[in-house]
Order: C-alpha cells, then structure tokens, then sequence
C-alpha cells in the first residue's frame, strides 16, 4: 500500500519507509520526527494522563479519635 508523507507529500511504502505518527499521519524519513512536521498530538498531557493512571491516589481511612 502507498501512501503520500503528510508533511511534504513525498510517495511512501506504508510499514517500510513511512512512518505513522502518534498524530494519525504517514510521513518520510525526513519527517518523521515530531519537530520536522506540524503534529497536533500532545506528548506531555498524554503522559501526565498515563503517569495519573498508573499512580492513583491512595487515602487512608480516618480513624476516629479517642
């Protein structure tokens, strides 16, 4: 399968030159990288979500005093 790089539309072999971005595009070698092309995914709050789920919060049980 074929396909055009997003970014600068170069034909690339999907799974073997083109690279699919976490931002749902194909893009070449030379644009892969998310600084090369103009991506709307975001890295840092999809890691605070991954970070939010893997640690949740743990409370513990108040105690009622004496």
């Amino acid at each position: 399968m074929k396909s055009r790089c997003a970014a600068c539309g170069r034909s690339v072999a999907w799974g073997l030159m083109g690279y699919e971005c976490q931002c749902g595009g194909v893009f070449c070698g030379a644009h892969c990288y998310t600084d090369r092309h103009d991506g709307g995914y975001d890295y840092r709050g999809a890691g605070r979500d991954a970070i939010g789920r893997a640690n949740p919060i743990v409370m513990a049980d108040k105690l009622d005093k004496l």
